[in-house]
């Protein structure tokens, strides 16, 4: 594995769900010759190894997983974008039966858990004490996001 490969992989694993824009980021300080093209080819290699998982998010880049590359819930803030792990939730009744059900789909899954992180909560708040608006939601109006839901596709 080249330098630069090594040096992604290591942006992967210090940051908490990053974008490619971050990890280039984190790798140009070291190797500032990296190129984007770099960056994008070697997780996408790793993503095919399913040593990386990508997740969706609200904004337009998506976000990464290298601690928990297989499928897993996640938590995204509707104002600020962040990404997290959800807790660990027991999604395989719900697997059996969609299997069950759908026996002539291939499947797979993704559930993404949407609304507001306890940081745009308290800005929020701090915000309607003080007679302002709080973050947006993804509607880009203020106030309270859209009721948290999942979201589980048939196929990716």
């Amino acid at each position: 594995m080249t330098p630069q490969r090594m040096a992604i992989l290591k942006a992967l694993l210090s940051e908490e769900h990053p974008t490619v824009q971050q990890i280039y980021g984190i790798v140009r300080r070291e190797f500032p010759m990296t190129s984007l093209v770099t960056v994008y080819r070697t997780i996408a290699v790793l993503r095919d190894a399913g040593q990386v998982l990508e997740v969706g998010s609200i904004e337009p880049l998506p976000h990464y997983d290298c601690l928990r590359p297989a499928c897993h819930p996640h938590l995204i803030c509707t104002a600020c974008g962040r990404v997290v792990d959800s807790p660990d939730l027991n999604l395989g009744p719900l697997t059996e039966v969609a299997l069950r059900e759908m026996r002539d789909w291939v499947l797979s899954q993704r559930v993404l858990f949407f609304g507001l992180c306890p940081a745009c909560q308290a800005e929020r708040t701090s915000a309607e004490l003080r007679g302002g608006e709080g973050p947006k939601n993804e509607q880009g109006a203020a106030g309270r996001a859209c009721e948290p839901s999942a979201e589980s596709s048939a196929a990716d």
